[in-house]
């Protein structure tokens, strides 16, 4: 059996992945990548896993070869969370433009999720994304349903939709209709 990091090593050098590549597609630094390599054990944190684990293109029992892991939960437990797809092109959110030309993203996949489960709730089951379940700065668990912003340090909850996939947005949905042209008045429609 390959121990810890060599494993992830091995499969990231089998994909031809530099450390940089896997680090990026992760969203972790490539120090992270860098000291998880050179680890006899995983890391016990389920999100780090189960993101390498997407990027590497293998189930989470098979990034761990069979290795028992104790996973954490880096929260502390609580009543639950709230947690909703970022991708605004999911088949479960809804993007519309509404009459006054508005273009707008609903995240219809708000849930809430008990708090026993945080680590096993970590991607859309519609697209495969990485769920947004708590802030990206703090660290702190969404607490409400369609939060925008963290109650603890105000940073947004997500910087999705990105300048790009707002482009894409406005192209997919139908351009406002224009005003029905006021109809001419007949003759004996004029006021005197």
């Amino acid at each position: 059996m390959i121990e810890g990091g060599s494993r992830i090593q091995r499969l990231r050098k089998d994909r031809e992945l530099s450390q940089a590549d896997l680090a990026n597609k992760a969203g972790i630094s490539q120090a992270a990548i860098s000291r998880i390599e050179n680890s006899d054990e995983l890391p016990s944190d389920i999100r780090v896993l189960s993101k390498l684990a997407r990027v590497l293109g293998v189930a989470l029992e098979d990034l761990t070869d069979g290795t028992s892991v104790e996973l954490q939960d880096p929260r502390p437990a609580g009543d639950g969370f709230w947690a909703f797809c970022p991708n605004p092109f999911c088949e479960k959110n809804q993007i519309s433009r509404s009459t006054t030309d508005q273009v707008a993203v609903k995240y219809l996949t708000y849930r809430q999720y008990p708090a026993e489960e945080f680590v096993n709730i970590n991607f859309c089951p519609g697209c495969g994304t990485d769920l947004i379940k708590e802030c990206a700065e703090c660290k702190r668990r969404i607490d409400n349903a369609y939060a925008k912003y963290c109650t603890r340090c105000g940073s947004k909850v997500t910087n999705r939709p990105t300048k790009e996939e707002w482009k894409k947005i406005e192209q997919l949905l139908p351009p406002k209709p224009a005003p029905a042209p006021a109809s001419p008045m007949a003759d004996d429609d004029i006021p005197f």
